[in-house]
């Protein structure tokens, strides 16, 4: 929302927020196109065997982290190859692959604390890590810096939140090892055991992301960075409009895995009626978007005229 407001040309402008979209569509293509799948199977996993919380974590943690190096490896040499004299934004780039690295090892905590149903702990540390973020985007175009400096104020959040996630889950881990006992598992086995299982969903997700997340790229490439920035203003707020039906399918995940192992019937209606209260929640939450559009261009203030029309499209 900060960087919405920030594309009315008070501070930034629509071209960076479309050159920052821009980077960040490509990392979210990459980065989590190819790590998330781990997620999945972490969340499974804890919800039926938690005992063996810790060494999933330190595996997984470590092959997000191969997949973080291989990645930049890769796609740094091709963004340079496409444009060598906007080396601005191959930094950029750079600095949000990192972002999104360390986002997703702490999301591999994050998704610990979902599966061991620990949503209290979850909610404090993921609010503060997103109220830290937006905080530091006000800042930034409060005091007009150089648009380097969000960069790398993100990346400093992002650092620091990882770091704070490893010793808030030895507090959660202790917690959890006075009543359980936390069990090692071979590194090598489950190494293997994480990569043959995350095929289909890593491909899964590729497609997710490259569909979700091409048009930014596209609009990028061909016609600009401004025409970018008006499109991802729309689906900044479009995201957050359909926060709350996503987040009703987290919560509800662990429910649904235990609900599909106790084999005790009733599966396909429980998925039903789940399936019709986000039906419903996406409805009314669209509802609200499409009754405020007329009044979004008022609002963030000089936007082009043909915005309120992309916004509701």
């Amino acid at each position: 929302i900060p960087l919405v407001y920030a594309s009315s040309g008070a501070t930034y402008g629509l071209g960076e927020l479309g050159s920052f979209n821009f980077c960040y569509a490509i990392a979210q293509i990459s980065i989590l196109g190819i790590g998330s799948s781990f997620s999945l199977i972490l969340r499974r996993d804890i919800t039926l065997y938690p005992e063996k919380q810790e060494s999933y974590i330190n595996q997984i943690i470590r092959l997000r982290f191969f997949l973080l190096i291989a990645t930049i490896i890769v796609l740094l040499p091709a963004v340079y190859a496409f444009d060598q004299k906007d080396t601005h934004l191959l930094v950029f780039l750079m600095i949000i692959f990192l972002i999104k690295g360390f986002d997703l090892f702490s999301e591999t905590y994050y998704t610990t604390y979902q599966s061991l149903q620990l949503y209290k702990r979850f909610s404090i540390v993921k609010s503060l890590n997103a109220f830290c973020s937006l905080c530091i985007v006000f800042i930034c175009c409060i005091l007009r810096l150089p648009v380097i400096s969000l960069y790398l104020s993100l990346l400093a959040v992002a650092i620091i939140f990882f770091l704070f996630n490893i010793y808030y889950y030895q507090k959660t881990k202790n917690y959890f090892d006075k009543n359980n006992s936390i069990t090692t598992v071979s590194s090598q086995k489950l190494r293997t055991y994480l990569v043959k299982e995350s095929w289909p969903l890593m491909a899964n997700a590729i497609f997710y992301q490259v569909s979700s997340r091409i048009s930014v790229v596209l609009i990028f490439v061909l016609l600009g960075k401004e025409d970018a920035g008006l499109f991802s203003t729309g689906l900044i707020i479009v995201t957050m409009f359909s926060a709350a039906a996503s987040a009703l399918g987290i919560v509800m995940f662990p429910k649904i895995n235990k609900k599909f192992n106790d084999n005790s019937g009733g599966f396909s209606d429980f998925l039903v009626k789940l399936s019709a209260w986000i039906l419903l929640l996406g409805i009314v939450v669209y509802g609200l978007f499409l009754l405020i559009s007329p009044f979004i261009k008022s609002f963030f203030g000089d936007m082009p005229d043909n915005s309120n029309s992309i916004y509701i499209i």
